[in-house]
């Protein structure tokens, strides 16, 4: 099971995206085409910049391949670590709200999970113990 936080939309239609919570090897191994994919352009232009600098700074100053690909290796784990992070917080800005956290095996029973939840709850009429709405 994984955790993942949903997020939903009311603008032109209703729209619910799950983003996994932790690590994600699929932007630590292609941080570029996953950032494009998630359509985050300025995130694809900083991981451009900051590993072309990261390269000439190693050489620069005297690195070897070693050193290039250690340092390289360290920024891929660092975009591992926070790019579900980020996808949220782009999510967000677009004008999605974080509406659960649940545990679920794959994102597509984390959306049915959370539509089941959401009718259930919206449904419901919320009485008090003596049996009124009062």
């Amino acid at each position: 099971m994984r955790i993942y936080t949903v997020y939903e939309t009311n603008n032109m239609k209703y729209i619910v995206v799950p983003v996994k919570e932790g690590f994600n090897w699929f932007a630590f191994m292609f941080s570029v085409p996953w950032a494009m994919f998630n359509r985050m352009w300025l995130f694809t232009l900083v991981i451009l910049v900051t590993n072309v600098f990261i390269g000439w700074a190693v050489i620069k100053f005297g690195g070897d391949m070693t050193a290039l690909m250690t340092a390289l290796i360290g920024v891929a784990a660092l975009i591992g670590w926070t790019s579900n992070d980020l996808r949220g917080h782009v999510l967000v800005k677009r004008g999605y709200k974080a509406v659960a956290t649940l545990l679920a095996s794959n994102s597509d029973s984390a959306v049915e999970r959370y539509l089941r939840r959401s009718s259930i709850n919206h449904n419901k009429t919320y009485r008090n113990r003596a049996g009124g709405p009062w």
